[in-house]
């Protein structure tokens, strides 16, 4: 297929730096919400790559966020012999690197492969296929070689019409290339793609400045997946893996910007320019969403149990986890990335012949360094010792070993984990918190702070629990928190009591010069018998003007469903303890577990780990958002995002680490797990970046429904703000599709089961109103929203409105069918409590 150079998009010119990549995905450009250094012509940006090189380095302004990827299975990372960055592709093989004699041949994935063939030309970038030809675009994510087949999903502009005129399309593109762009020019719009290693920007290019309505282009879908909402946008998927679409945005030739809301309507996606910044635009207009891909490692042997912490500066990720040589040679292994998922450089942290388990990572951001602590055999004694090193960002260079907790004589240390700083002040430092085991019944809590440079200050004990109790599972926040607003550091770990059997949650918290400012205090007693394990602790968040909040989570392993129980918590005291499958109102499974918890500028996520149904050696890895309400609640706004599977018994939880940790006021998070190989039965990391960019949730949810057709459990949130006056949106999820059905109200709560033989609970009581007028359909997503009017509520005697500090509850109602038996049913409620 010849390729001709095209007038409209210049060579050497692009329409928008590449600025995101994520894991194994097609996603849409930037999310909402993403904020730029300052305003740039989007025909005047980096030059386009040519001759198949592609600069991996090329990084997003600060505050630049990735949406949602879904469950990748892609290639290794490349990596130079000695950890060292690699380029993204090499044009020809470097010469004498290797051998007197010898050449040293590039790795071919770290290279994008063209290939002619009938049907159009094939790219082969590291975890991606893709085909351009005049009939259009196909992506083909890699799912890995566990995927029975390909899953493509083929892209098309199908229609574009301008103030409500159709825009003339060619039915067959003329397709032209410079070096590493291709335009698919459709007559009034050129549709551009921009390929890199691991991703493929798409924008589309149309001369419609001065226009006085929208700008409406629709685009045909084809794919197996199957289509559902995203935490920004949407997502299409299947068991193996998926394709995830994020908000896309709109640029002129001033470089002003909007967001260009998207719909998916059975097999088409709509993208919506809005008339005014039409209106007041110049130039050409571009359109632009992202193709791209993310992974962390999947080359040969077991790599597991990972870590990830944030560097701001770099603006990098860097994961951390276990690389197993033999069964009494573990190393750690490091492999960072751009905050656009996009390869930077890897390396072993210790790559000796000692046995390193269990790392963890955290950043000192003034000091662009992340400190890596690990369990270590002495080879000398045999016994288990706290050890570190400190890993440069901005240089790559790593330190010395410190050994952070040493065995004392005959005591060994165990669980290191490890807290950063986002604070700007040189005299900002690392702390480890660990567990010092004495003997088989007794085992206490250990911390010191560590300097940028590897100094260590003093070992403090925080809880002296006597010689009959084992303290264990000590976790420390990510980091301080706001450097201005909190900055300390939230301690938890549990206790348990030999002589009567019983297991206690308690927390600390630790100011930046390593005194402990508040606690021990306990935060939970369990039931005689039951062990309450899988601590975890977020960073502190000051809302509300309240003191800092943070949440600690522990799994009653005993019980039989309370799994993931949420405690809120105020200068080491409880304040509220919440259920997350409760809130989430999801069927209660008794082995979620491995929750790790993060905060953001305003919100909380949880990661945690579900079994499969009818595989439970295999786990889900889902993400929940929630957010603090009225003080002392907390409210769901993003519910169990899919993140991916662990195909066998997970190694390790889904870390996760916020920019907001790094000092970054964003929503982004970027998150690593071990997902096991069933071809090779090995374990590989893999790695999201997810951006928790809904709205705050404002309503608290409570009630439990039954399932529904599609087995799930029907949802509600609320969002906006709590006024009396202001709109908020209701947004019912996890709904049949295609099923009808309407929002109720009511100021009381009850609990009436099968009301009319409904196959649900209805959770409201009293005098309830129907917004019966505005009866809509969950279409193919099983999503009804509707916009809320606080001054007109509904009530059998007319509408209302809203007074503060008056409560309202809300819930949804809709039809359903089982076989052929037609009912109806019911989601969770929401209470509203107006301000």
């Amino acid at each position: 297929m010849p390729f001709q150079q095209h007038p409209r998009v210049a060579p050497g010119v692009a329409p928008r730096a590449l600025p995101h990549a994520l894991a194994a995905l097609l996603a849409l450009a930037a999310p909402a919400h993403a904020q730029r250094s300052g305003a740039r012509d989007p025909h005047h940006g980096r030059p386009a790559p040519t001759g198949g090189q592609v600069d991996d380095a090329v990084a997003a302004p600060r505050g630049e966020a990735s949406p949602l990827a879904q469950d990748p299975q892609p290639r290794a990372l490349a990596a130079a012999p000695d950890g060292a960055p690699r380029s993204a592709a090499q044009a020809e093989p470097p010469l004498g690197s290797g051998p007197a004699n010898t050449i040293t041949p590039p790795d071919p994935r770290s290279m994008i492969h063209y290939t002619e063939h009938e049907d159009g030309l094939w790219i082969r970038g590291r975890t991606y296929k893709a085909r351009v030809a005049p009939t259009g675009f196909t992506y083909v994510p890699f799912l890995g070689t566990s995927a029975p087949r390909n899953f493509p999903l083929q892209l098309r502009l199908a229609a574009a019409t301008l103030a409500g005129v159709e825009l003339r399309l060619t039915d067959a593109a003329a397709v032209t290339r410079d070096g590493a762009r291709f335009v698919l020019d459709r007559g009034a719009v050129d549709v551009v793609y921009d390929v890199a290693l691991d991703s493929i920007e798409q924008s589309f290019v149309i001369d419609a400045a001065g226009a006085t309505g929208e700008l409406v282009l629709e685009l045909a879908l084809e794919s197996e997946l199957e289509g559902a909402p995203a935490a920004a946008g949407l997502s299409v998927r299947c068991p193996y893996g998926g394709v995830s679409y994020g908000a896309a945005v709109v640029f002129d030739g001033r470089g002003r910007r909007a967001d260009v809301p998207l719909t998916l309507a059975a097999t088409a996606l709509t993208l919506t320019v809005p008339a005014e910044f039409l209106r007041a635009a110049e130039g050409l207009i571009v359109v632009d969403p992202t193709l791209s891909t993310f992974s962390v490692d999947t080359s040969s042997g077991d790599q597991d149990y990972p870590d990830v912490s944030y560097d701001a500066t770099t603006n990098r990720y860097t994961y951390v986890y276990e690389d197993m040589f033999s069964g009494t040679d573990t190393d750690i292994y490091r492999t960072t990335v751009s905050a656009q998922g996009l390869f930077v450089s890897a390396g072993f942290i210790e790559g000796g012949a000692e046995q390193w388990t269990s790392p963890s990572a955290a950043n000192l951001g003034w000091a662009d360094r992340t400190l890596v602590a690990a369990e270590r055999v002495n080879p000398t004694t045999g016994l288990v010792e706290i050890a570190g090193r400190i890993f440069n960002e901005a240089t790559g260079a790593l330190g010395p070993v410190i050994v952070i907790g040493d065995t004392g004589g005959s005591w060994d240390n165990f669980r290191p984990d490890v807290g950063g700083s986002a604070s700007p002040s040189s005299n900002a430092v690392f702390i480890v918190v660990w567990e010092r085991r004495f003997s088989a019944s007794q085992s206490l809590g250990r911390f010191r702070t560590v300097t940028a440079d590897g100094a260590l200050n003093p070992v403090q004990f925080f809880d002296a629990s006597g010689s009959n109790s084992l303290t264990e599972e000590v976790r420390v926040s990510k980091s301080t928190g706001d450097a201005l607003l909190v900055n300390r550091w939230n301690i938890a770990y549990r206790v348990q009591n030999l002589t009567n059997d019983v297991d206690q949650v308690r927390s600390l918290q630790v100011n930046t010069s390593g005194s402990i400012v508040s606690g021990p205090s306990v935060v939970e007693v369990g039931p005689v018998g039951h062990r309450l394990r899988e601590i975890d602790v977020s960073d502190g968040l000051r809302l509300a003007g309240l003191a800092p909040t943070y949440v600690v989570t522990y799994d009653d392993a005993t019980h039989a469903t309370r799994d993931l129980a949420l405690i809120l918590c105020r200068d080491a005291q409880p304040v509220a303890l919440f259920d997350l499958g409760e809130r989430e109102n999801t069927a209660l499974q008794p082995d979620q577990a491995q929750a790790r918890l993060a905060a953001t500028g305003d919100k909380f996520l949880v990661t945690y780990l579900e079994p499969l149904a009818g595989a439970p050696t295999s786990h889900n890895v889902f993400l929940t958002a929630f957010d603090l309400v009225e003080s002392n609640e907390v409210a769901i706004s993003e519910r169990r995002t899919h993140l991916g599977t662990t195909v066998g018994f997970y190694r390790g939880a889904a870390a996760i680490a916020s920019r907001a940790s790094g000092g970054v006021a964003d929503d982004v998070c970027g998150i690593g797990w071990a997902r096991r190989d069933n071809a090779t039965s090995t374990y590989n990391v893999f790695g999201v970046l997810f951006n928790a960019n809904l709205a705050p949730s404002i309503a608290k949810q409570y009630c439990s429904g039954n399932p529904n057709s599609t087995g799930d459990r029907g949802f509600i949130a609320a969002y906006g703000d709590r006024g009396t006056l202001t709109a908020k949106v209701l947004l019912a999820t996890a709904l049949p599709p295609n099923a009808f059905g309407y929002f109720l109200c009511s100021t009381s709560v009850t609990l009436t089961s099968n009301p009319g033989g409904s196959a649900g609970n209805l959770c409201l009581g009293g005098a309830i109103g129907r917004y019966s007028n505005f009866v809509t359909s969950s279409g193919p997503s099983g999503t009804i929203t509707f916009v809320l009017d606080p001054t007109q509520l509904s009530t059998p005697n007319g509408p209302v409105p809203a007074i503060a500090g008056q409560r309202w509850q809300f819930q949804l109602w809709h039809r359903d069918a089982i076989s052929t038996f037609t009912t109806s049913n019911f989601t969770n409620a929401v209470s509203l409590l107006f301000e």
